[in-house]
């Protein structure tokens, strides 16, 4: 997991009183390093379509290989991170699951992989269309497959980015002229999905690049909000986030003594170097500054429990990536599978 962000340290309290937060929320200093909103975003699309540069784009650094080879350089999902726009921004970039040369028992694992990683649920569904090339039958049809396996809900979520928008622009034309061109079929997808579709330019730098993605984001944010301000969730996913919230239980319990312990160490030196100073300066102190420290307290205190949380959680996901909790992510894919009976019995 990787973050951009950096921190200060706030300059409203005299340094000896930010050396007890600074004990407190170890190393970092702000709630801005770890926010409590996550955007969860997973991008689909055929093996060359720009998923890996697109992901790179909105995360706003080099997260995933990106190559302009068809072949395809991601064969496992991946999930990178970074706190941007106030947010943490977690994208899930998926193996070619739109790749027919990939065998079925795989692609079902990955699936499985990647409901476990963005769980408890996207708030995006990305579909990656390179805008220089056709959209084929066979692209339409594996996206039928894909929210057959999710059901229709899942349109709600969907948004189609058309990569390689800097071609579009060298040959003067709009998204609209692409869009008026297109094949029916993905016409129709774009129905389903409310018309959700964007131009991505993912050669841009810097400010055009975030300007890019920052609309991207808003984009997400509105549609989140045209749902009730909820992500997507189904049965699948809500049985996958009951497993993580027990692994999360089990692994918070085992640090439980570890937290006393360093708590316990941090009073002691509070005690020892700061108790007498602080006590005699705190009766000097304003009743403003004194509200000031408590709540410098009581922030550092919060970021500790964050940090906490977002470690534990990035420890699991990792494990999910790496194949540690087969458990997890084979519970979606049976839960996919037997929903998927369910519906072609119906």
């Amino acid at each position: 997991m990787q973050s951009k962000q950096t921190c200060q340290l706030p300059a409203s309290l005299p340094q000896r009183y930010l050396s007890i937060i600074i004990l407190l929320s170890d190393n970092c200093h702000s709630l801005e390093c770890f926010p409590e909103e996550e955007i969860r975003i997973v991008l689909l699309g055929k093996t060359g379509s720009g998923k890996s540069a697109t992901g790179n784009s909105i995360l706003g650094f080099r997260a995933f290989i990106s190559t302009l080879s068809k072949a395809s350089v991601t064969r496992k999902c991946s999930l990178k991170n970074n706190v941007r726009f106030n947010k943490n921004i977690v994208v899930i970039d998926t193996p070619g699951i739109f790749d027919t040369k990939e065998i079925k028992e795989h692609i079902e694992e990955e699936i499985g992989k990647c409901v476990t990683l963005s769980s408890p649920g996207p708030h995006a569904f990305i579909l990656v269309v390179d805008a220089t090339h056709r959209f084929t039958e066979e692209e339409n049809r594996t996206i039928d497959q894909f929210t057959t396996q999710f059901g229709e809900d899942i349109y709600k979520y969907f948004i189609v980015v058309f990569s390689r928008k800097d071609e579009l622009d060298r040959n003067k034309m709009s998204l609209k002229d692409l869009l008026r061109n297109s094949p029916l079929s993905l016409k129709l997808f774009l129905e389903k999905c409310g018309g959700r579709a964007i131009a991505f330019d993912n050669t841009l730098k810097d400010l055009a690049s975030e300007k890019q993605a920052k609309a991207l984001f808003t984009t997400i944010l509105e549609n989140v909000e045209r749902n009730g301000g909820n992500y997507y969730t189904d049965e699948v996913y809500q049985k996958s986030e009951q497993h993580i919230q027990e692994i999360k239980r089990i692994k918070k319990r085992e640090q439980q003594e570890k937290r006393e312990k360093e708590m316990k160490e941090i009073e002691e030196k509070m005690e020892k170097f700061y108790r007498e100073r602080a006590n005699l300066e705190l009766e000097r102190m304003s009743e403003d500054m004194k509200k000031k420290f408590e709540h410098e307290l009581d922030t550092a205190r919060l970021i500790y429990d964050r940090k906490e949380d977002k470690r534990i959680l990035d420890e699991i996901r990792n494990d999910v990536e790496q194949e540690q909790y087969k458990t997890l992510w084979k519970a979606a894919e049976y839960a996919l599978t037997f929903l998927r009976v369910m519906w072609l019995g119906s």
